[in-house]
């Protein structure tokens, strides 16, 4: 046998029924649980190559040459007076970064809502 009323009360004083047992249904909690944005750090990816510079329009009279790379910068004068006749990036590797993943913490809480309890009182 049961008494049964809608959120958090005390058992009846003088009733038969005076086990209290305190119910949530599957609607009487405030659940906030989520997780921070998930990303991800991409670190040591480079691309390079050989990039010549030459006389002529053949690619033959060579006038300088380097190994370029995406995450440098720089300059290379070619002498006064030299005329640049044609260019080639040659040997053009890539080699993969990686990622480290950020975010993805659990945040939040989940936190019983008493205006969603039942109270039971039982014999």
């Amino acid at each position: 046998m049961r008494h049964r009323d809608k959120g958090i009360h005390e058992c009846p004083s003088g009733s038969k029924y005076k086990d209290q047992v305190i119910a949530y249904s599957d609607t009487g909690y405030k659940d906030t649980r989520q997780c921070t944005e998930c990303g991800c750090k991409a670190s040591g990816g480079i691309c390079y190559g050989t990039f010549s510079v030459y006389e002529d329009d053949q690619c033959t009279k060579l006038i300088n040459m380097a190994t370029l790379y995406s995450e440098t910068y720089g300059c290379s004068n070619v002498a006064a007076g030299v005329a640049v006749g044609s260019k080639e990036l040659v040997d053009l590797t890539y080699v993969p970064g990686k990622c480290e993943p950020t975010g993805g913490l659990a945040i939040g809480t989940v936190e019983k809502d008493d205006a969603e309890a039942v109270t039971w009182c039982c014999l």
